[in-house]
């Protein structure tokens, strides 16, 4: 099945939890969708997995993904589950920050909306 997203290149740190513990791992593409997760840490397809990406120095996005695909020994694909707007926010900026287009062949309505000043940094 194809992706509906296309995915950019990224090297991000994370912590994964996961039915296995808690381990440090890496996501080497990323999409609004999901993500590629580096990782040997043993996982089954199905599983849901919490994980927390370095967005930024001392800033952690929380996440949580459903594993669709597993690869032994390199890693798995996940799919993004209970995305809120302020998440998404935040992965568009991550994509951007990485020469990629979040949105695809076309941007949507809503396009480059405040995706400079991630929810994470904004005052209160």
């Amino acid at each position: 099945m194809p992706r509906k997203q296309e995915r950019t290149a990224v090297s991000l740190d994370i912590i994964l939890e996961g039915l296995s513990g808690r381990h440090v791992a890496r996501i080497s593409d990323i999409s609004l969708g999901g993500c590629f997760i580096d990782s040997v840490t043993p996982i089954r397809q199905g599983e849901i997995v919490a994980f927390k990406i370095k967005a930024a120095e001392d800033e952690w996005l929380a996440m949580r993904g459903e594993v669709v695909h597993f690869f032994a020994g390199l890693g798995f694909g996940v799919r993004f589950v209970a995305m809120t707007p302020e998440k998404q926010s935040v992965i568009e900026h991550i994509i951007l920050m990485h020469d990629g287009n979040p949105w695809g062949g076309g941007e949507p309505e809503n396009a480059g909306r405040d995706v400079e000043t991630p929810i994470y940094e904004r005052a209160a």
